[in-house]
């Protein structure tokens, strides 16, 4: 596992690739009522693009904003590296 430290606090992950974590071991739940998430958890989170493997695929997801139940998915993609390539845009 790998750190990523933040101002808002610290990210653990499967790796991180330019900024960008990859499988997040504490990442926003699939879905939860946005006022039961943590303040901690909703300031690391918010506007944070990360990766995620799905089956034979990768999910770049985000917490967009503060009243969402789950996190979107932006994209899916076939390699790692495009999917960090948009998460970074």
């Amino acid at each position: 596992m790998e750190l990523l430290i933040t101002e808002r606090g610290v990210v653990v992950a499967e790796r991180i690739i330019e900024g960008i974590a990859i499988n997040p071991a504490n990442q926003p739940p699939e879905r939860v009522e946005h006022l039961r998430r943590s303040d901690e958890k909703m300031d690391l989170w918010l506007r944070r693009p990360y990766v995620v493997r799905m089956e034979d695929v990768w999910q770049v997801r985000c917490l967009d904003c503060k009243s969402s139940d789950r996190p979107s998915r932006w994209e899916t993609v076939s390699e790692l590296d495009e999917a960090v390539a948009f998460a970074r845009m």
